[in-house]
């Protein structure tokens, strides 16, 4: 393989070339591809044993693999010199990444390598076999209408733990898991805190959930706009967020009203003492509410935040700190824009009290999901 008188003589066609292996170690491999790359030319290499003919054990498939991973930019290829009845290893070489293949073929009395025209069509069905049992590797494969209905009936379905009513927001109290499933049945793949269903026709309890007696919406393009705007402003106030960071989108009356009322938390830690950042976006108000057992300060970081503390109004600005007591009615709300720690005392889940009782009662009012560093790093 490293004749390079030859070589040299080689690299004055104009031709695509084709280089065998059998015999070369893997460095020798490596500068004939450079030798040919550096002159521009069109190469592919083949995998190939010097034996003829070569044994099954000693067919050393496995190079193929080596070699697209050592040179993913060329054409990897089979030379066969096996026995002209073997048929099963081109499958092999195909299903290692093989895209062009060399072997010896001819009419009359043959050698022991080489196939007569009954066994090199013998061999091409092989072939054929391997790329329809290899099938498509460069996309991911369609999924047919076949295989969709086979995983849905063995996927768990839900079915009403109640009877609910009409105007019931599914909540996993509401129903259990279970198969066989039915075609039309809301299914556990469906369940995404990004998924709200709205009872819209009565269900038994123990019927199964349907689609048709829902209503369904997903939020997730709400929730990748509303991280888009808290993102971009916690750029320009140039606070940084640990990866991985509790984060709640709190969204009192609903996430189609977050513009109006609304935060994000995210929460740096919860022990005895507790480190949150929230985010609030121009226009934005958080209702009137109090705590009993977190106290707790706010310490603006940047823009400005109006406070509603004990019905007394005031605007805090970058720099300021203000303490709310337990017990102590409050509502916050920002034209600017504001980001401020709250530093408090551990937060404990359900310690918030509000006048409004519809905010109590929805339980729908936060999205959870962890905050991913790299969305500080780049505008969407």
């Amino acid at each position: 393989m490293t004749d390079w008188p030859l070589l040299e003589r080689i690299a004055k066609s104009s031709l695509p070339l084709v280089a065998s292996t059998a015999g070369a170690r893997l460095d020798e491999i490596e500068k004939v591809v450079q030798f040919f790359q550096h002159r521009g030319k069109s190469l592919a290499v083949m995998h190939c044993v010097g034996e003829y003919p070569t044994p099954r054990e000693r067919l050393q498939l496995g190079q193929i693999a080596l070699l697209k991973k050592t040179f993913p930019a060329i054409p990897i290829g089979y030379s066969t010199h096996e026995a002209p009845s073997e048929t099963e290893a081109v499958k092999m070489a195909i299903a290692l990444g093989a895209q062009l293949f060399e072997k010896h073929v001819g009419v009359g009395e043959l050698n022991g390598y080489s196939a007569n025209p009954e066994q090199v069509r013998a061999w091409l069905t092989s072939a054929q076999q391997g790329f329809e049992l290899l099938g498509l590797s460069n996309e991911r494969v369609e999924v047919t209408e076949k295989e969709v209905a086979t995983l849905n009936s063995l996927r768990r379905g839900l079915f009403a733990k109640r009877d609910l009513i009409v105007g019931d927001i599914l909540q996993p109290d509401d129903y259990f898991l279970a198969i066989p499933s039915q075609e039309g049945q809301l299914l556990a793949n469906d369940l995404s805190k990004y998924s709200q269903y709205i009872v819209e026709q009565a269900i038994s309890v123990n019927n199964p959930v349907l689609f048709s007696a829902l209503d369904s919406s997903d939020i997730r393009p709400a929730v990748q706009s509303i991280l888009r705007d808290v993102s971009a402003l916690l750029r320009s106030a140039k606070v940084t967020i640990a990866d991985g960071a509790q984060c709640q989108i709190s969204h009192h009356y609903g996430i189609d009203n977050f513009a109006e009322t609304g935060a994000t938390l995210i929460e740096i830690i919860n022990r005895e003492y507790c480190k949150k950042i929230i985010v609030m976006l121009p226009g934005q108000s958080h209702p009137l509410h109090f705590h009993s057992k977190k106290e707790e300060t706010f310490n603006i970081l940047n823009g400005e935040l109006e406070l509603n503390l004990k019905g007394e109004i005031s605007t805090l600005s970058a720099g300021d700190m203000v303490t709310v007591d337990r017990g102590v009615k409050h509502s916050f709300s920002t034209k600017t824009g504001v980001v401020f720690d709250e530093i408090s005392t551990t937060d404990h889940q359900g310690d918030s009290y509000y006048d409004d009782e519809r905010i109590s009662n929805n339980n729908n009012r936060k999205t959870p999901l962890l905050f991913r560093s790299d969305w500080l790093e780049v505008e969407w």
